[in-house]
């Protein structure tokens, strides 16, 4: 067994059905980090393809990113989103605290508001598979800003170490499979 918190050593036992580990994943994040929301983006590098097929909510009011389609990332994307560039770039695990103190402080307050500003704390994760970006996980509170513990950092970075080969798999059945089906489509 992996030396993770019950709950996720229940959720890690069963792999089997890529689909339903990585929505009780999303859930058992979501309740040991006490966040408000908890979501997988998950990317093709060579596609360039996306999809944030997971999405748990603990309130209706809070927005549900869930998408049924991959779709393609845009170009400009790590321009004007600066935890996508982070991401792209390599950088590790972004922990924020008190978004409105990072916000504030930002060149692009603009954006900041228009994309987090409801949100008060984050944590975006980002899962590597030989230096390329495979996927994040973001878990964000929404009532309240707060500090993230050593315990938070060190669940995030053991998940993150031990999906990362699920997300590579998971991300061929899935994105690849979108994509067949657009381009049969268009047929």
């Amino acid at each position: 067994m992996l030396n993770l918190p019950s709950p996720l050593n229940k959720i890690f036992a069963n792999t089997e059905d890529l689909p339903l580990f990585f929505d009780n994943l999303m859930y058992g994040i979501a309740e040991l980090l006490r966040c408000d929301r908890c979501y997988l983006y998950i990317r093709d590098p060579q596609l360039q393809t996306y999809q944030i097929p997971h999405c748990y909510c603990i309130h209706p009011e809070i927005p549900n990113l869930t998408q049924t389609q991959s779709d393609t990332e845009s170009f400009y994307r790590r321009s004007i989103d600066p935890l996508f560039a982070a991401a792209m770039n390599g950088e590790p695990h972004i922990y924020i605290e008190n978004t409105e103190k990072l916000f504030s402080s930002s060149d692009d307050c603009v954006f900041w508001q228009q994309n987090y500003l409801e949100q008060k704390a984050l944590i975006q994760a980002h899962i590597f598979i030989d230096g390329e970006l495979w996927g994040i996980i973001q878990a964000a509170q929404y009532d309240r800003y707060r500090p993230w513990t050593k315990f938070d950092r060190g669940l995030i970075s053991q998940i993150v170490d031990q999906i990362a080969p699920l997300v590579t798999v998971y991300v061929k059945r899935q994105l690849h499979g979108n994509v067949q089906s657009l381009h049969d489509g268009y047929q």
